[in-house]
């Protein structure tokens, strides 16, 4: 339904973008061709059509969306070898104040989602979550949003809002991301960090580079 229609507008939109003709050898080069070309070079689908996204970043506003999506079949015992899916969307909204003009400077960040789950965890019978990123159905809701900023030469960050604990203290380089990495719970966060996202105050401090101490108030309801 719904879901479907936004996909085929997203690759419509990606279509429409593209198929003002460019040139190879004097010949306008088909549609086909340079959708193609596009989606294995640029690393964006819409890429920066008329040249708006360079122009927003130049000012310090960054846009991105992300669309994820999860195919599961749950074989052997109690499987019935029938294709379940989930997926999620993720906005994110990030704008340098000093670049804007703001003079208190400091950055803010919103990041929506929204969530379908029709996978195979809760027939699975396993202790975390085969796949991480098939959460519930929630068709949009607020992750994150709050306020950062810098002091004592960028050694110190303080940032205040509703914040997601596992971006602050779990951030390991190589199993941190149930998109893009490994989609199981236990090898995408450390089961020592909350898990809860909600109203806080992050305090970072880096006296040198090898060396990073944090610490977090959140509450816990």
């Amino acid at each position: 339904g719904m879901r479907r229609d936004a996909l085929a507008a997203m690759w419509l939109g990606a279509g429409l973008l593209l198929m003002a003709p460019t040139s190879r050898g004097g010949e306008p080069e088909a549609t086909s061709a340079a959708l193609t070309r596009h989606l294995a070079e640029s690393p964006s689908l819409l890429g920066d059509p008329a040249g708006l996204r360079s122009r927003l970043e130049a000012r310090g506003i960054t846009l991105d969306l992300f669309w994820n999506h999860q195919v599961g079949l749950l074989l052997g015992a109690g499987g019935d070898g029938d294709l379940a899916q989930s997926g999620s969307a993720d906005f994110f909204f990030r704008a340098d104040l000093s670049r804007l003009g703001v003079g208190f400077g400091g950055r803010v960040l919103a990041h929506v989602k929204a969530n379908y789950n029709r996978n195979v965890n809760d027939d699975a019978a396993a202790l975390g979550e085969p796949i991480d990123d098939a959460d519930f159905d929630e068709p949009i809701y607020v992750d994150q949003l709050w306020y950062e900023r810098d002091f004592f030469d960028d050694r110190v960050h303080a940032r205040l809002g509703y914040l997601d604990q596992q971006v602050a203290f779990d951030r390991n380089a190589y199993a941190n991301n149930e998109d893009k990495q490994f989609l199981n719970t236990f090898l995408d966060n450390s089961p020592t960090v909350p898990l809860e996202i909600g109203l806080g105050a992050l305090l970072v401090v880096e006296p040198t580079r090898w060396l990073e101490l944090a610490v977090a108030a959140a509450d816990a309801d």
